[in-house]
């Protein structure tokens, strides 16, 4: 019997048969990705290991590296007065990770730099979530549509009441462009803004900025968040 891809036919007994079938997994998956876009493929890469641009209460600046539910502190960062070499030494001396290209960061925002308001919608509007959070904008936030950046996840749903709870996520554009303008001068590019969950359980809401530092429609979380025992 031939393998997938090529190569010696398969052999007799138990630990030929392992090692061939470690191989076509091998091959398999190497055929699956290669199905995927080369774009995709470089976010897939940098989920696994990323740069975070952390802005602290006072307004000083970190750069740590996550890796999973790891966080290494690699250095504080002067976003008036650095410039980028300190950025490539400060890169390099840290994680390896120098160069003269453009390294992408996610901004993360404290939780005082944010507004979180949380709205009732009837369950139905789940099915399209994005537009209605278009429909409702000025009702659900306290800003026009090109002031903001913005995310949104549901929270619960109350079957009973067919009824769900949307938590936004808004971050004024006023209070993030000058961070994006002193990490562009830096050779840092944003592609992220997220805010850390005031439960250590939750992941942080992601808003994807796109290459022009603008946010993506409406990015979402559909997931529903978990309370602690207890929580409101």
């Amino acid at each position: 019997v031939a393998r997938p891809g090529g190569g010696e036919p398969l052999r007799d007994g138990p630990a030929h048969l392992e090692a061939a079938l470690r191989g076509a997994l091998r091959w398999w998956l190497g055929e699956l990705a290669g199905l995927i876009p080369n774009g995709l493929r470089q976010q897939l890469a940098a989920l696994r290991s990323r740069l975070l641009l952390a802005i602290d209460e006072q307004g000083n600046a970190s750069l740590v590296e996550e890796a999973g539910a790891r966080r290494e502190r690699i250095g504080r960062l002067d976003l008036e007065d650095d410039d980028p070499a300190a950025l490539r030494r400060l890169l390099t001396d840290g994680r390896g990770r120098g160069g003269s290209g453009t390294t992408s960061v996610v901004v993360s925002l404290p939780p005082t730099r944010v507004l979180r308001p949380l709205a009732s919608l009837p369950l139905a509007a789940e099915r399209n979530l994005d537009q209605v959070v278009g429909f409702e904008f000025d009702r659900l936030v306290p800003f026009k549509r090109d002031e903001v950046y913005l995310s949104y996840r549901v929270r619960s749903r109350d079957k009973a009441a067919r009824t769900l709870q949307l938590e936004l996520t808004v971050v004024p554009r006023a209070d993030l462009q000058d961070i994006l303008r002193q990490a562009q001068r830096l050779g840092l590019r944003v592609v992220g803004v997220e805010v850390p969950s005031a439960f250590p359980a939750e992941a942080a809401p992601l808003i994807v900025l796109d290459g022009r530092a603008r946010p993506s429609a409406y990015p979402r979380d559909r997931r529903v968040a978990r309370q602690p025992r207890g929580g409101g």
